[in-house]
């Protein structure tokens, strides 16, 4: 009984370190490939406080005032890099969500129509709308590919 309370505990506690690892993967992922609105507050709330954190190391540093103000600009010109890698992704987001979201209404709209029949089987039918919406996305998806 010790034993299987012991290997019981080993296995939660592996099982714990795994999901703490994916959890931090995730986190990772989120912060290196945004896609969504609250992936973009994370970020910009992080760059926040490390503006915070250079600023106010700035002030504490002792510098003479020719040394603060270099650092001050240096600091701003690091915030502004940052900024705008953060619009990159932004608008590379965006851009992959809208994808996204039209071949997701195509496939939506080229889908057969399906009917429940009332012995519990189901009838498919490809109707002449849902065919051309296929052959429609087909050739949308033709032409998105790159040359």
């Amino acid at each position: 009984e010790r034993v299987e309370r012991e290997e019981l505990a080993s296995k939660e506690a592996e099982r714990r370190q795994l999901e703490a690892d994916l959890r931090h993967r995730r986190e990772v992922e989120r912060r290196m490939h945004p896609k969504t609105f609250e992936d973009f507050n994370v970020l910009f709330k992080e760059l926040e406080a490390w503006r915070l954190n250079e600023a106010k190391r700035i002030h504490d540093s002792g510098f003479d005032e020719v040394s603060r103000r270099a650092a001050q600009r240096e600091l701003l010109h690091k915030e502004t890099k940052l900024l705008q890698t953060i619009d990159k992704l932004k608008i590379q987001a965006h851009t992959q969500n809208r994808d996204a979201k039209i071949k997701k209404r195509l496939e939506t709209m080229s889908q057969p129509k399906v009917w429940a029949q009332g012995d519990g089987e189901t009838t498919t039918v490809h109707t002449p709308y849902t065919t051309r919406a296929k052959e429609l996305m087909d050739l949308y998806s033709g032409l998105r590919l790159p040359l």
